[in-house]
Formats: structure tokens, C-alpha cells, sequence
């Protein structure tokens, strides 16, 4: 079965997606790694390193967001990032 990578927006969108590629949250192996476009062509060694390195990722990522901290900004629908606010000239 070929994998389908979907164009996300949203968080939402990538939980969805998520959900509907791996219902039942196994853990990823090398077969269904090759199932995702741009993976096909992985030896059993590479593909074990890859997927290796996915989880290790994925580990890395839920630490930094269990100890993440909310942080409230001001609001910023008055601010224009496309054209910041320059000083002036003393």
C-alpha cells in the first residue's frame, strides 16, 4: 500500500492525518517506511537508520514540549511583519 502524503494547514489536519495513516499507533518499521514517497528505494540498513533517527526526533520533540511554557504576547494585530517599524534618526 503507497502512502499519500496530504497537503496539512492545520494542526488539526496533521492529527487527522496522523490518525488516519496509523490508527493504531504502532511504531514505525522499515516496510511501512518504504510505503512513503521518496523511501522506496532504502536498503534494510538505511531504512533502520532512518527510522531510528525518527524516533529519536520524536523523543526529542515531545521533551521540549512537555517542558514548554506558555507564553502570552501582546497583542500584535497592529503589527505588520512585512514592514516593520523602523527608528528614527536621533
Amino acid at each position: 500500500m503507497k502512502t499519500k502524503i496530504k497537503n496539512l494547514k492545520s494542526q488539526e489536519d496533521g492529527a487527522a492525518f496522523a490518525q488516519a495513516i496509523n490508527p493504531k499507533k504502532e511504531p514505525l518499521t522499515i516496510e511501512k517506511l518504504r510505503t512513503f514517497p521518496g523511501c522506496e528505494h532504502y536498503n534494510d540498513e538505511e531504512a533502520e537508520r532512518v527510522v531510528q533517527t525518527i524516533n529519536q526526533y520524536a523523543l526529542i520533540l515531545f521533551e521540549c514540549v512537555s517542558k514548554a511554557k506558555v507564553v502570552h504576547l501582546p497583542d500584535t494585530n497592529n503589527i505588520s511583519y512585512l514592514n516593520p517599524i523602523k527608528k528614527k534618526a536621533s
